[in-house]
């Protein structure tokens, strides 16, 4: 897995946050407005952009080309195991 994936999912990710997530990509699911929503953690930016499918991690530590991490949504979804609408398969803003 990538270093920074790693540090996000040690680090970043807990109970509370996980469910904004999943709270975000259903909201997202049923208003097609909602372009990108942000998640500031500790040392990782979590960047949902729905227009494109795509999350976007980035270290606020390291400004160089490694601490930015794109995936798309559906793959972040499966990897930090969440449960929402439109993350087992098919793009969510569909």
């Amino acid at each position: 897995m990538k270093p920074l994936l790693d540090s996000y999912l040690q680090g970043e990710v807990n109970e509370r946050g996980l469910g904004r997530i999943e709270a975000t990509v259903y909201e997202a699911s049923l208003n097609r407005k909602i372009a990108v929503r942000e998640f500031g953690g500790n040392a990782i930016t979590l960047v949902l952009d729905f227009e494109r499918q795509v999350a976007v991690l980035e270290s606020v530590l390291d400004a160089s080309e490694a601490g930015t991490l794109v995936l798309p949504i559906d793959e972040f979804l499966r990897v930090v195991g969440a449960r929402a609408a439109g993350c087992s398969g098919g793009s969510i803003a569909g």
